[in-house]
């Protein structure tokens, strides 16, 4: 008899750590036409799949929030399927150009087009889950078409359901704490007029309710929770006091103001290298100040990247029926403060995941939201203003 009590305690407690949410999608309403002979399906608040070559077919990309502390455990879809009467003649995505390049005509990806089977091989993809002041945010792309290019045949999803279910993970809520902005600030970033109808189920965020804290680093540092600051210039100590005049300017719209040298954040925080250094600065003055009543928000880089220096970043563009490689400058590095933007260790910032390459989503690698080295999540608004001097600062 204790042992049957036992079990039926475990069962109760398995099933507080695991439960779960559904979600319903409608797809009834979509614009078939052609153009060049091609068959053209067009559906609103959908875009074109990202991969070039392969069947152009709508996609829907939906946010969940993910409960404090909760893992995504399993991902299940169902649909209201039918197949659409007569072949259609679906054409690729096209390839974008940079403007330096000639424009040749994408050609089919034979991989995806040659296979006797629906194109994508699953109704849903999921992109991952990534994280803005410390809310977890889960991506999935939706597919309300499924495409045969053999058989020319079309699957609709007419409705569309996911089941989301999450376990409890106290390390998560660890890691999560650490980022977590007070809940009135919260609340306001997630119900603005940008964030309020992109979540399904908005209502979780009361989860994180409670649960931020003044978050104090035993190392060296250079802010401190009883001095916070929602607004912060980094420059060098030339340009320092050029900077005054605008420091007034935002104080006098009631904003905490301060400058931060590069001088001093060389000196006080590791990195391989400075790029990397002044993003460890500004993780630890957002988790030291998130708790506090004016968390970090704002960031303006002063001077161009030879005064604050920027990260190089890879990315991949494909064009002239070949990928191609190169490395860009991105603020961006200072903005999306979770992860390091290196998972691999390599010398590359915020590409992909090299060792997971499907073969009917190649894009999963290029664009790195298999591997999610790049934070897209912003935790603070990073600007800059590209000058050199004190008389360019002066006519900024």
């Amino acid at each position: 008899m204790k042992s049957k009590h036992l079990s039926v305690l475990a069962f109760l407690f398995f099933q507080i750590l695991l439960f779960s949410e559904s979600f319903e999608f409608s797809f009834d309403t979509f614009n078939l036409s052609q153009e060049d002979r091609k068959d053209i399906i067009k559906m609103e608040k959908t875009f074109c799949g990202n991969n070039p070559g392969a069947p152009n077919l709508p996609v829907k990309v939906v946010y969940f929030i993910v409960p404090f502390g909760k893992d995504v455990k399993k991902i299940s879809c169902s649909s209201e399927q039918f197949i659409l009467e007569g072949e259609y003649d679906i054409s690729p995505v096209v390839s974008e150009y940079p403007t330096s390049e000639i424009i040749y005509p994408t050609e089919k990806n034979t991989v995806i087009y040659s296979k006797n089977q629906f194109y994508p091989v699953e109704k849903y993809r999921k992109i991952g889950v990534q994280r803005k002041n410390g809310v977890d945010v889960l991506i999935i792309q939706l597919f309300p078409f499924q495409y045969n290019p053999v058989t020319r045949k079309l699957i609709h999803h007419k409705k569309m359901g996911l089941n989301v279910e999450f376990a409890q993970n106290s390390y998560r809520e660890e890691e999560q704490i650490q980022k977590l902005l007070n809940y009135e600030k919260l609340s306001e970033i997630f119900s603005s007029n940008r964030s309020k109808n992109k979540f399904m189920n908005q209502d979780a965020l009361s989860s994180y309710q409670g649960k931020s804290r003044y978050w104090k680093n035993s190392r060296t540092s250079l802010v401190s929770s009883d001095d916070p600051y929602d607004y912060i210039i980094i420059t060098n100590q030339i340009l320092e006091n050029e900077w005054l005049e605008l420091v007034t300017q935002k104080e006098s719209y009631g904003l905490n103001v301060n400058i931060y040298t590069t001088e001093d954040i060389y000196a006080n925080y590791t990195g391989s290298d400075n790029p990397e250094k002044i993003r460890n600065f500004i993780i630890d003055a957002y988790d030291t100040w998130s708790g506090t009543a004016n968390p970090l928000q704002w960031i303006l880089l002063g001077g161009d990247s030879n005064i604050v220096t920027a990260r190089s970043v890879r990315c991949h563009g494909y064009w002239s029926s070949s990928w191609h490689y190169y490395s860009m400058y991105t603020d961006n590095y200072y903005a999306g403060l979770d992860g390091d933007w290196n998972n691999d260790a390599d010398s590359y910032f915020g590409e992909g995941d090299n060792d997971q390459v499907p073969d009917d989503f190649p894009e999963t690698w290029i664009l790195g939201t298999s591997g999610e080295e790049a934070d897209w999540f912003f935790e603070v608004n990073i600007g800059r203003a590209i000058l050199e001097d004190a008389s360019e600062i002066d006519n900024w």
